[in-house]
């Protein structure tokens, strides 16, 4: 292996290991720990096993020119199922706010009618 791959495959454990803890500290929330932490497996396995064994044939099979091309379009393609998530959170909680705005309203008219 060469550095570069032992360095990836050092800095993919740590990342773990930093998801993990945010996990147990519940500084993040289920859903979104187990889509880091697959995400850190696939990158300790890229580290470990794309070395010795490039995706030579995917590439090929996609037309692709490079192995590195490969490796950004799947950096990208992961960015977006993050982005897409997240967009859901926002907008389920964009929601909840609003129903929760629409009762408390209707609780302040409700207490003023009674003090009336």
């Amino acid at each position: 292996m060469s550095r570069i791959n032992v360095f990836l495959a050092i800095t993919s454990l740590l990342f773990l290991l930093v998801v993990v803890r945010s996990l147990r500290q519940r500084r993040i929330n289920e859903l979104t720990a187990i889509l880091w932490i697959v995400f850190s497996f696939a990158l300790v396995v890229t580290a470990a096993v794309l070395p010795f064994w490039a995706p030579k044939p995917i590439v090929r099979f996609f037309g692709i020119k490079t192995e590195s091309s490969f490796g950004t379009y799947c950096g990208i393609f992961f960015l977006l199922v993050i982005v897409f998530h997240i967009t859901e959170v926002i907008t389920k909680q964009a929601v909840q706010i609003r129903k929760l705005t629409q009762e408390l309203a209707l609780l302040k008219n409700s207490n003023e009618h009674k003090g009336s």
